[in-house]
């Protein structure tokens, strides 16, 4: 099941909040992170990780996250630090978080309910890339109609 994130900000401070059980922020380590977009960016941090299993970089792209997310843009313009677990931020961050959940049920979000796998059920748009990874590891060819 995919992480499925909201977020509201409000002045310098920004939160996030997940709503599926997934631990991880993006990638699956067990399908070398096929399951992610392909890039050079991606190929240079999963090749930092590969060298050095502690890389800062990997860690912020595909490490796993907690449930919520606070972040002070005025001073973390990049949210390299996560401020969500500090004391100092409770307030912030229940501020926002009603903020949050209150928009998400005015606009009958299915993440506010019990229905927040839906995304999971949707149709994919390209059929083709449906088993994308198990197709790869059989040595298949893989379309993209």
């Amino acid at each position: 099941m995919w992480a499925i994130w909201s977020g509201d900000r409000h002045g310098p401070f920004a939160l996030s909040a997940k709503f599926c059980p997934r631990p991880l922020a993006v990638g699956n380590p067990e399908t070398s992170y096929l399951d992610g977009d392909a890039g050079a960016t991606k190929t240079f941090i999963l090749e930092a990780h590969r060298r050095n299993p502690g890389d800062v970089f990997w860690h912020y792209c595909f490490g796993q996250r907690g449930g919520e997310e606070l972040y002070d843009l005025g001073r973390d313009p990049d949210c390299l630090s996560n401020l969500a677990d500090r004391p100092a931020s409770d307030s912030e961050r229940s501020r926002l978080r009603t903020r949050l959940l209150t928009e998400l049920k005015a606009q009958g979000d299915p993440r506010r309910s019990a229905n927040g796998d839906i995304f999971d059920r949707y149709e994919p748009a390209q059929r083709g890339h449906v088993g994308f990874y198990e197709k790869f590891r059989r040595g298949e060819r893989v379309t993209t109609e």
